[in-house]
């Protein structure tokens, strides 16, 4: 790969795994949450109000956060039975077409989920249990919608490059 493309390549990298850092650091303050909500009930009979509600709402941030990386780094599932004896420019090129099919998915995806965030702003709509403001989870799932785009298309980008090369 040229060197430009490398460097813009590892950029994207490095910032998908500082994003998937952030949504492990979630998972874990969200099992913290829980075991002392659990502890709480079972102690004092009084658990953290809106528990789950909390959790619902985290747990969409923590997967988008795991998107770009898992993208980047090729750990989605992928069906290769019937293509391992496949030429390697076959392989590629269907690497490329399932790349590109990825990203624009992942553009779809961003398009609703900024959307969202937009009417979420208009409408002041608030969650049901602890009356939070929608717009700040919708925030942050854009972020890492955009995110999920930029590795889509440096992934598209490097196997164009393997394909064209």
């Amino acid at each position: 790969m040229p060197a430009p493309l490398s460097g813009a390549y590892r950029f994207i990298l490095r910032l998908a795994r500082v994003c998937a850092v952030l949504g492990g650091i979630v998972l874990l303050a969200m099992a913290c949450m829980t075991t002392v909500s659990v502890i709480s009930r079972a102690v004092a009979n009084t658990p953290i109000f809106g528990i789950f509600e909390l959790v619902e709402l985290f747990t969409g941030i923590a997967v988008l956060s795991f998107f770009p990386y898992t993208h980047i780094t090729r750990g989605n599932v992928v069906a290769e039975f019937f293509t391992n004896g496949a030429p390697a420019p076959v392989r590629h090129g269907l690497e490329f077409l399932a790349d590109l099919t990825f990203l624009a998915i992942a553009c779809f995806a961003l398009w609703r989920v900024y959307a969202g965030f937009l009417e979420s702003l208009d409408s002041l709509s608030r969650s049901f249990v602890l009356n939070m403001p929608e717009w700040v989870f919708y925030g942050p799932a854009a972020v890492w919608m955009l995110l999920l785009v930029i590795a889509s298309a440096a992934a598209a980008v490097l196997s164009a490059w393997r394909l064209f090369g």
